[in-house]
């Protein structure tokens, strides 16, 4: 059914909220907090601020300004890291009921 492009992106869609209830379920029964972090961008930004472009072909991350070389998605982790940082500082964590208004 995901190969029919009029009903792949709901099927879609369904699955990654259903994940994302669990997900949700299980940090408040263990008392886990869960945080919104926007992931655009990640890739093309070093952790230093520097913006370094590049194609999903290049794997690795290379920073002129700061020097680090570093797998891709590694160096997209922790941004996001810093990111979920940032918004647990601010103290905007989202609830269960939040997330599926």
């Amino acid at each position: 059914m995901i190969q029919n492009h009029h009903l792949a992106k709901s099927i879609n869609d369904a699955s990654w909220r259903r994940f994302l209830h669990m997900l949700f379920y299980k940090a408040e029964e263990t008392g886990g907090t869960i945080l919104e972090v926007d992931p655009r961008g990640t890739s093309q930004v070093c952790i230093c601020g520097n913006k370094v472009e590049k194609s999903l072909a290049i794997r690795v991350h290379n920073c002129n300004q700061c020097g680090i070389e570093i797998n891709r998605d590694v160096m997209s982790a922790m941004i996001i890291k810093e990111r979920a940082l940032h918004v647990l500082l601010e103290g905007q964590e989202l609830t269960l009921g939040e997330m599926f208004q």
